[in-house]
């Protein structure tokens, strides 16, 4: 069938009931609707540049304001010069500041705190003056921030911070080779209590020097990982210099801590686990057996306990990896016999259930949540995959003109965003220009958005171990976007996008749908809400950050929900009917 278009005019022509091309400013847009396994399967291509908005809500942050000018060696662009605030990682949130590591001189990076303002940013405390105190990542813990980080340039301690100079102190000597005791797969919270090892022992505390302890000599064994919760104890990996895999468990003290499972010792004769996640009263895992690559493993969590094999691919080898929690359903990704694809196992269906049908792609990315829809990024490097998690519709935005990063760091997020707005980061194909990108997944909705002053072609290079890798780490911090870049030439610095969006929890406590007492909670909450028996109610707790952390079925009119092993703090709690928020309330949980 011909199709008929004329410059600034739009014609709409139907190549069939489930096809149709526009244009709109000499844009080409087809869009393709398919009925697929009760899914609405949509395609939205981009195929020409896409209109830029020079951005009026961008603030910067500046750290360095002498930039610092060092030379580095760059892994993607050979002639660059690297300045400014440095890495600008392992932002934390407490008591509505944002700590993270910065330099305010080259390679001498220490903790630093904003308010978001300019005037509210500052130097914490000045750990190992000129030299850097090389600090790892960040976790709250109660009143505290604690890190890894060195005083002498060669050994890194257990350091705690209460946002003064004073209140920042080492907690542990702990003398360790590098600053990854405290990485994301690294730690489990534990009550108000942060568990993790070091490379000699198995390590807990409270954020304090009398409230540090030690449960466990890890001598023979390597670093811990993969740390989940169930039922009130914190399950772990510890490999044996042997080469044996291990799953231990702790309650939080000497005695209450064992092995509970020796992987090798099952059925499936387990060589290797990569990652653990409690769900739905039992422990899914990656994990491999001898001879064959990793598929989809459970376990029950008891001493020397069941484990089964779930099957996500016939043949098996399914590679599940990226396991996320979130409402109330475990997500991951996994591959069957043709490519990999988003699996779902919710608390009514254990299979695990592809949600993109007919899928023949490749993510490189960590699945990505935003606006009750799952995203993920194609193998061409040039595609958005996203399934709305109400009715599991499926769509996907084609770049064409602009490519997305490689991820140098796989836990890395694709996007962010709220308020049915999403958020990333690409390269134009022709200038290969670095931009960010703003997104309702429509085709005109799509739209480059940079700072007015914007001059530099690479804003978002990033420093690694290497030298210097065109690495993306934008995210959200409430209703703001938090942008490490050198857009005006001033060097590496903190910007913030204020895009005009709706926080996941900005509108909270006004929902008249449920109730929640005691509040301020300690160890329990109590719900009460109008019972619906086909409505598949369920409660979510989120913390600060939006991520949920625990989620329960509603099956009466009144539900406890158990917050044992939560740390004090601020939570939300949030009402799902049939995937559907119906409302959000604020929780404030003291111990």
């Amino acid at each position: 069938m011909v199709v008929c278009c004329r410059n600034q005019a739009l014609i709409t022509t139907h190549l069939s009931k489930s096809t149709t091309i526009l244009e709109v400013g000499g844009a080409i847009f087809v869009l393709m609707k398919t009925l697929l396994m009760k899914s609405l399967f949509t395609i939205l291509v981009i195929t020409t540049t896409l209109f830029v908005q020079a951005g009026e809500n961008f603030s910067l942050i500046e750290i360095n304001p002498l930039h610092g000018n060092a030379a580095l060696s760059f892994v993607t662009d050979s002639a660059k010069t690297f300045y400014g605030a440095g890495e600008l990682t392992g932002f934390t949130e407490m008591d509505g500041k944002l700590y993270f590591s910065a330099q305010n001189s080259p390679g001498d990076d220490e903790l630093w705190v904003t308010d978001g303002t300019q005037g509210g940013t500052n130097l914490v405390k000045a750990i190992n003056p000129h030299n850097g105190a090389g600090l790892g990542n960040l976790v709250k813990v109660g009143n505290h921030i604690l890190f890894m980080a060195t005083d002498n340039g060669s050994t890194w301690d257990l350091w705690s911070s209460d946002g003064t100079d004073t209140g920042t102190v080492k907690i542990d000597a702990l003398n360790q080779p590098s600053n990854t005791a405290l990485g994301q797969n690294n730690i489990s919270l534990l009550g108000n209590r942060l568990l993790f090892c070091s490379r000699e022992k198995l390590l807990i505390t409270d954020g304090t020097n009398t409230g540090t302890d030690s449960l466990l000599s890890i001598s023979n064994y390597s670093q811990g990982y993969g740390y989940c919760e169930l039922n009130g104890k914190s399950y772990f990996v510890l490999p044996e210099t042997s080469g044996e895999i291990e799953i231990w468990r702790t309650d939080g003290s000497a005695s209450g801590t064992e092995k509970v499972l020796d992987l090798a010792d099952t059925p499936f004769n387990i060589v290797g686990a990569s990652e653990l996640v409690s769900f739905n009263g039992k422990i899914y895992l990656s994990a491999t057996a001898s001879g064959q690559s990793p598929d989809l493993f459970t376990y029950d969590g008891n001493l020397n306990g069941q484990v089964n094999r779930i099957i996500v691919a016939q043949g098996g080898n399914s590679n599940p990896h990226g396991f996320k929690l979130y409402n109330g359903a475990l997500y991951f990704m996994a591959a069957d016999t043709t490519s990999s694809n988003i699996y779902r196992i919710s608390v009514n269906n254990p299979t695990p259930v592809a949600l993109i049908p007919n899928a023949n792609f490749t993510s490189l990315t960590n699945l990505s949540f935003a606006n009750n829809s799952v995203y993920c990024m194609d193998v061409d490097n040039k595609q958005i995959h996203a399934v709305e998690l109400s009715g599991f519709t499926y769509s996907s935005l084609y770049l064409n003109g602009y490519s997305l990063p490689y991820f140098f760091d796989w836990n890395k997020e694709l996007l962010v965003g709220s308020d049915q707005q999403i958020f990333f980061e690409a390269y134009d194909s022709i200038t290969n220009n670095q931009v960010l990108m703003q997104s309702d997944f429509t085709a005109t909705g799509t739209k480059v958005i940079m700072p007015t002053d914007a001059n530099t072609t690479h804003p978002f290079n990033y420093q690694v171990g290497c030298g210097i890798a065109d690495e993306f780490d934008l995210q959200m911090w409430g209703n703001k976007i938090l942008l490490p870049a050198n857009f005006n030439d001033a060097g590496r610095e903190l910007w913030i996008l204020d895009a005009g969006i709706a926080s996941a929890v900005e509108k909270i406590n006004n929902s008249t749908t449920f109730e929640i007492y005691p509040n301020p909670a300690s160890d329990q909450l109590i719900v009460k809400t109008e019972f619906c028996a086909n409505c598949k109610q369920s409660i979510n707790i989120l913390d600060a950050d939006g991520r949920i952390i625990k989620s329960q079925l509603i099956t009466s009119t009144t539900s406890t929900i158990q917050l044992q092993g939560f740390a004090a703090g601020n939570y939300f709690a949030t009402l799902n009917e049939s995937g559907k928020n119906t409302g959000t309330k604020q929780i404030i949980l003291v111990k």
